[in-house]
């Protein structure tokens, strides 16, 4: 999951995503407790859910429009900025974050709550891509909605 994130990190920032993925520090060792790997289980199991929701649960002839597909996207992604944003702010918050990774030798914030936010939206990015995969690759079995999006 870091690779997928690693791609992202100057969004959101370096040094944040350096804490998340676990590093101490020195960045002399290897990271020990990476939390990229929970918010991408996190992510993927929204998407499913939410893409297993539109097809086999709703799956009524009247969601059988682009229109309500792009609705549930807008859903996975709005969750997903949600969950990433709050990973990263209850740590901001809760002061989980060492001091060598929130501040420099100039006194100046590496890390902001806009950088939480910045993941968020990173995390949403990510979990509309795979619910637009998810939806091509088990839209099929589906009774009602087998051709949306297409």
């Amino acid at each position: 999951m870091d690779t997928i994130y690693y791609h992202f990190r100057s969004f959101y920032g370096d040094t944040l995503h350096d804490f998340l993925a676990g590093f101490d520090c020195s960045y002399n060792h290897v990271p020990e407790n990476n939390q990229f790997v929970n918010l991408g289980i996190y992510t993927l199991l929204c998407s499913t859910l939410c893409v297993i929701l539109f097809y086999y649960i709703i799956n009524h002839p009247r969601f059988n429009r682009l229109w309500s597909w792009v609705i549930m996207l807008i859903i996975v992604f709005a969750v997903s900025v949600i969950i990433g944003y709050d990973l990263a702010y209850t740590d901001l918050n809760n002061g989980a974050i060492p001091n060598c990774f929130l501040v420099n030798e100039n006194g100046e914030y590496l890390i902001k709550e806009s950088h939480c936010w910045y993941l968020g939206v990173a995390n949403g990015i990510l979990s509309v891509v795979a619910a637009i995969t998810l939806s091509f690759t088990i839209k099929w079995g589906s009774r009602n909605c087998k051709n949306t999006p297409c």
